[in-house]
């Protein structure tokens, strides 16, 4: 008999208040070993207790009803070429499914979010966690532009890789091993099972938490989240020649213009597993 294992569902409540790195010589292709990560750095402190603060949150998407940003600020997500939102096995309500072939879904109005800190929280069932991006913001006609990149590569095997560009004149450039700052997940991300993730960057800091919990975090330099005028926020590949489409289900995303506290993601992991969450014994 295995430990148990709390699967992802729906929260009773949802709070209103969310590389390649080998193959291609132009964005986010990287290749050679990657440097060790450097001493962790405190998580900035939390604003008040345990709970999450609203304020910095851009973007919110819980898809029970559509792909409309739950804040009301307007930026809603766009679904292409397939991407579906579909009811999620043993939960209330509905996920983002991506089907590792042609499916994406855009944020159109990420073109101008607001330069100076990052974060995006979300819960992940990925079928394929050998290959598949998850998030990016460039431009995906032409991959320029590329300030941000999360994904799944075979070099890596079931860990994630957070891609954060330290170009100067990101809107116009490529990224690649010489220009973007790498941070691996110690943690893997097994493949068919709901997990809760967060990745930031701000504050010459770079992190990535799974399931509430820091798994590795660097220093960098000033990131470069200018305004580039045809570099969205989209989810499911990365871009339109070399696609390395993500094949799985997303659920919860939540998008801050800040860095939330380690008590804030800690919060967050235990309100997307919510009262209705369901425990498995195998």
């Amino acid at each position: 008999m295995h430990p148990t294992r709390s699967l992802f569902c729906k929260p009773a409540v949802l709070m209103a208040s969310l590389l390649a790195l080998t193959g291609i010589s132009s964005a986010f292709s990287l290749t050679g070993n990657l440097p060790a990560p450097s001493r962790p750095v405190p998580a900035p402190k939390p604003r008040t207790a345990a709970s999450l603060q609203p304020d910095g949150l851009w973007a919110s998407f819980s898809f029970d009803r559509d792909g409309r940003d739950e804040t009301g600020q307007g930026h809603d997500l766009r679904l292409a070429e397939g991407a579906a939102l579909i009811t999620t096995a043993h939960c209330n309500g509905q996920s983002l499914a991506l089907d590792g072939k042609t499916a994406f879904a855009v944020i159109d109005s990420g073109r101008v979010f607001p330069p100076g800190s990052f974060a995006i929280s979300f819960s992940i069932q990925a079928h394929n966690t050998l290959q598949g991006r998850i998030f990016n913001r460039a431009n995906y006609g032409t991959a320029k532009g590329a300030s941000l990149t999360l994904g799944f590569e075979p070099v890596f095997g079931k860990r994630l890789c957070f891609g954060v560009s330290s170009e100067r004149n990101v809107c116009d450039a490529y990224s690649d091993l010489y220009n973007t700052n790498a941070l691996l997940s110690k943690k893997e991300i097994p493949a068919d099972e709901w997990h809760d993730v967060v990745v930031q960057a701000g504050q010459n800091v770079q992190s990535v938490y799974i399931d509430g919990v820091l798994s590795t975090q660097q220093h960098i330099g000033t990131a470069d989240f200018s305004v580039c005028p045809d570099a969205p926020f989209y989810f499911g590949k990365w871009w339109d020649l070399d696609r390395r489409s993500f094949d799985g289900l997303l659920d919860n995303i939540r998008i801050y213009t800040r860095l939330l506290s380690a008590e804030e993601i800690e919060s967050l992991a235990r309100t997307n597993r919510g009262a209705a969450a369901i425990v498995a014994v195998r």
